[in-house]
Parts: structure tokens; C-alpha cells; sequence
């Protein structure tokens, strides 16, 4: 009875607990954003930089000034903005940011 008390626990509390088995070190080098919500960006001109722990954003070939970011468990935190990263797998990162869902594929 012990036994199937503690799986039931196991069973209910591991969606809880977040993994992610990326980090900083991922996320350096340039990103061009391919979709916004699943729609494509066809024009590739927006592109998010890390570069050791600077966050560069670039838009339409024109880097707007760097800010300095973190990593906090599934979230890139620029202090002023909160990025929450989906999923990276490969070349390919996903992220939420205020309601809008990105993708981005690493250059």
C-alpha cells in the first residue's frame, strides 16, 4: 500500500517539476526568427543574438542596443522582459514571450 501511495505521488507531482537540459552556452550565436504564432516571417530580418551574456536584438540588418541577460530555470530574464524558452532542439528554439509564441532557427 506504501508502495502505490508513493508512484501516486511520483505519478502527480513529476508534471510539476521542470527539466530543461539546455543553458547559456546554448543559446550563443546568432537566431533569425522564422515564424510568429506558426505563421511564417518571410522576411527573416529579425534576429536575436546572445553573445556571452548579452542579448542583442536585430532588426532589419540594425542592432538595437544590447541588454544584459540570465538564465533562470526555462526563462531568459532581461530584467525588464521575461522570455520563456519552449523547447530548444538542435538548430531550432521555441519561446513564449507576452502571448506571442517564436520560432527561431540558429545561424
Amino acid at each position: 500500500m506504501k508502495h502505490r501511495i508513493a508512484l501516486a505521488l511520483v505519478v502527480l507531482l513529476l508534471p510539476l517539476t521542470t527539466v530543461h537540459a539546455w543553458d547559456a552556452g546554448d543559446l550563443q550565436g546568432k537566431w533569425v526568427i522564422t515564424a510568429v504564432n506558426d505563421e511564417d516571417d518571410g522576411d527573416r530580418s529579425e534576429v536575436w543574438e546572445f553573445r556571452g551574456d548579452q542579448w542583442i536584438a536585430w532588426s532589419s540588418g540594425r542592432a538595437l542596443p544590447a541588454d544584459t541577460f540570465a538564465v533562470k530555470g526555462d526563462v531568459i530574464d532581461l530584467g525588464y522582459a521575461k522570455i520563456k524558452v519552449l523547447e530548444i532542439a538542435g538548430r531550432r528554439m521555441r519561446t513564449e514571450q507576452m502571448g506571442f509564441v517564436y520560432t527561431l532557427e540558429k545561424q
